[in-house]
């Protein structure tokens, strides 16, 4: 069985975040998620404020980020990320990489 799988634009902060301070902690945040991402990072397409490792994801065919960073237009030049990873449909994603592996 053949698996379509979705697709995203790589991270371009002039185009995603054109408004962040390429000066702030924000900024370095981003790179140093950036390095540990090695590279693979995109804007959340179901939350534009956050940045997604790209490589891991509960099904291999979607892109439903297992963590990434969420960032703030309010936050001061000093403020940090913060980091986040989700786990709510582990569940059903669980169940449906099985039958995925099984078919």
């Amino acid at each position: 069985v053949i698996w379509q799988g979705d697709s995203i634009q790589k991270l371009s902060i002039d185009r995603d975040f054109s408004w962040i301070d390429r000066t702030s902690q924000q900024y370095k945040d981003i790179e140093r998620f950036r390095w540990f991402s090695q590279g693979y990072v995109a804007q959340d397409p179901y939350n534009p404020n956050r940045i997604i490792d790209v490589r891991y994801s509960m099904l291999p065919h979607t892109i439903k980020p297992l963590w990434g960073i969420e960032l703030s237009k309010q936050a001061g030049k000093n403020a940090h990320v913060a980091f986040y990873s989700e786990h709510r449909e582990s569940q059903s994603s669980f169940k449906t990489l099985w039958n995925m592996l099984w078919q």
